[in-house]
């Protein structure tokens, strides 16, 4: 089972700091980049629940993650439903392993594939969410240079079955509205989407437990995205050396 990849990551966190400065630039600088070269297709896996809360749906959970994390310029998701489908023509509604998630990958004809989990889930304010998430990419699809390419070359694209058993790149964190570091980089997101237009301002991101779970999933998001860019960066680097 896949929570057996996810108990090791339990343990671990950090948080990503985005700090603007300037209309213009706060804009700038919460819109990043793709890590991937064009084509690259990524899908979301539905949430798995080990919150032991039932008022989580694993898949509204899976679509506000794709929504977010298609903020990423250049980033191209694959709808959650697409995903939905596949594990409903094998009778199952979620992914059961990392081997399932390569192949639910495979069979969507996309390169990766990320699978969220909610481990903790506390609706009331202050609302906390803990969320960890895993990007496995199949063994064809490098993620440092194009499926295309790859194809082309079978001797580079033989699949390396113990690298994609393994995640590429994973986080976890457990955010707490209770906290006052948490509620400024809130404040932050908060002010470049339409919090003005709300008399709450960027406080409703703190108050409702749907925008609160968009922050979430967007910083889960966005940090999953800038360990594969400092693995592509890296990767790159030996390459050249």
């Amino acid at each position: 089972m896949i929570l057996s990849t996810l108990a090791s990551l339990l343990a671990t966190g950090g948080l990503l700091f985005v700090g603007p400065a300037g209309c213009e630039k706060k804009k700038a600088e919460i819109v990043e980049t793709s890590p991937y070269p064009p084509g690259f297709a990524l899908a979301i896996a539905p949430a798995l629940n080990f919150s032991g809360s039932s008022d989580v749906d694993p898949v509204k959970v899976a679509d506000t993650f794709a929504s977010e994390l298609g903020s990423t310029a250049g980033l191209n998701i694959l709808p959650v439903n697409r995903v939905m489908a596949i594990l409903a023509r094998e009778g199952k509604w979620q992914i059961e392993s990392p081997a399932h998630a390569v192949r639910v990958a495979r069979q969507l004809g996309c390169d990766a594939i990320i699978v969220p989990a909610l481990t903790d889930y506390e609706p009331y304010t202050p609302i906390v969410v803990g969320l960890a998430a895993q990007l496995y990419v199949v063994p064809e699809a490098d993620a440092a240079q194009t499926g295309a390419a790859l194809a082309n070359n079978p001797a580079k694209s033989a699949p390396d079955v113990a690298n994609a058993l393994s995640p590429r790149a994973q986080v976890r964190t457990v955010y707490n509205a209770s906290h006052a570091d948490l509620a400024d980089r809130v404040k932050k997101y908060g002010k470049v989407r339409d919090a003005d237009k709300s008399p709450y301002a960027w406080r409703r991101y703190m108050l409702s437990q749907e925008l609160f779970l968009r922050f979430c999933c967007w910083d889960s998001g966005n940090r999953l995205m800038e360990q594969e860019r400092q693995r592509i960066s890296g990767a790159a680097a030996g390459d050249e050396e």
